[in-house]
């Protein structure tokens, strides 16, 4: 007989569901990620807090699922990132008009803008909601020991961290990258050493679309049903996470999105009833304390910024 078996037993399965909230949490932290990096590598080469950056990513979504009915799940993914790509062009074109470098707040109020009329967009062309989104990863789970984790949870995760990985290597290696990194730095020194200014920002803006495309696709993969605020829930803890990353590096932003939602996930998990519904506020409140309490050199307009 062993001693202390039962207890063991026990300690395995709180292990287990630990691991396997670990494991959602962080399925889930890939899409804040995805959105995160997008905020970030705006915000340090503008100045502009993108609040339409979910909004394109929906865009794109409903644009994946009306042709996903009669093409190829994979080209209406390759015509969804276009979409998204191009969203983030078309509001750096209208930031650009309004404000800018000149007037952050002002720009950032005018990609509030753009979201509010390209979620309108989507409920004139598509309603408030749709069926259930095509998915090419099928139910299939992957099981590991007890734990289990569903193929589009795993693919989402590593498809965003390949992106994360490959978005800091091509900043810090190429020639584009170095040249958008001196635009962080400082654009009229980088515009004095060569740089074309208006194309590189365009790109920024564009990858920052494309990004929020590919959260667009996979966010709804496990959904009976989505609507046109399908990516807000994720882009407020993109914001949390990217604020709480400085709004420096799109690496430290990625990794603050996936513990966020590690954290929120484990306390949905061991939290008492009673305070699971104050998930949700409980971010916007700490976004708040964060954007009140973060260090003024954080959310500067001017100064060095690192990508």
């Amino acid at each position: 007989m062993t001693v202390g078996g039962p207890a063991e037993h026990d300690a395995k399965q709180e292990m287990d569901q630990f691991l396997q909230g670990v494991v959602l949490g962080v399925g889930t932290g890939a899409l804040d990620g995805l959105l995160a990096m997008g905020i970030v590598l705006i915000y340090r080469t503008t100045g502009v807090l993108n609040f339409a950056q979910a909004a394109a990513g929906t865009l794109a979504a409903y644009v994946m699922y009306s042709l996903s009915l009669d093409h190829s799940v994979w080209l209406a993914l390759a015509a969804g990132v276009g979409v998204g790509a191009g969203a983030g062009v078309s509001t750096y074109m209208l930031v650009g008009s309004v404000g800018g470098q000149r007037n952050v707040l002002t720009a950032a109020v005018a990609t509030l803008a753009v979201a509010i009329l390209l979620q309108q967009v989507v409920r004139i062309g598509w309603g408030s909601t749709v069926g259930s989104f095509p998915t090419p990863f099928g139910a299939d789970v992957y099981q590991i020991g007890a734990i289990t984790v569903a193929h589009v949870f795993a693919f989402t995760a590593a498809i965003a961290v390949a992106l994360a990985l490959a978005i800091g290597a091509a900043l810090q290696y190429s020639r584009p990258g170095t040249m958008i990194r001196a635009l962080a730095d400082n654009r009229a020194a980088a515009r004095l050493c060569g740089a074309n200014v208006t194309p590189l920002v365009a790109l920024v803006w564009a990858v920052s679309g494309a990004l929020a495309a590919l959260a667009g696709f996979f966010a709804p993969q496990a959904a009976a049903a989505f609507d046109p605020s399908l990516l807000d829930v994720y882009f407020v803890g993109a914001l949390v996470a990217a604020v709480f990353g400085a709004l420096r590096s799109v690496t430290l932003a990625f990794v603050g999105a996936l513990a966020l939602e590690v954290a929120r996930t484990l306390f949905v998990q061991y939290a008492p009833t009673s305070l699971i519904d104050y998930t949700q506020p409980f971010l916007i409140a700490l976004l708040i304390a964060v954007l009140v309490l973060a260090p003024r050199r954080w959310l500067a307009p001017g100064g060095q910024r690192s990508v």
